[in-house]
């Protein structure tokens, strides 16, 4: 087998892009409550009763199911990953 039919896993580099995603996960996540915050203040404070008002907690109920998604999203890559390198050491020890 030449050096070019090799099969190269960077366990460094996949454990780098799962930190990266647990980073960006937390970003959004912030983001998101500092939005639904805005969100009920508006409808706290300015828009407190109306048709509108209605259809904003509606919207704000909807919203508030976005909140942990993407920590989630990220945990089940973390998984996905360990597993799947888990699977590689077990099935490279039998190569070698």
């Amino acid at each position: 087998m030449s050096k070019n039919d090799d099969l190269v896993i960077e366990e460094e580099e996949l454990n780098y892009v799962c930190e990266c995603l647990d980073q960006k996960a937390d970003e959004i996540e912030n983001k998101i409550n500092s939005y639904l915050e805005i969100l009920n203040y508006i409808s706290e404070n300015a828009i407190v009763s109306g048709d509108f008002s209605e259809s904003l907690k509606a919207y704000i109920e909807y919203a508030n199911k976005m909140q942990k998604q993407f920590t989630l999203i990220a945990q089940q890559n973390k998984k996905i990953l360990a597993q799947f390198l888990k699977k590689i050491d077990e099935d490279d020890s039998y190569i070698f």
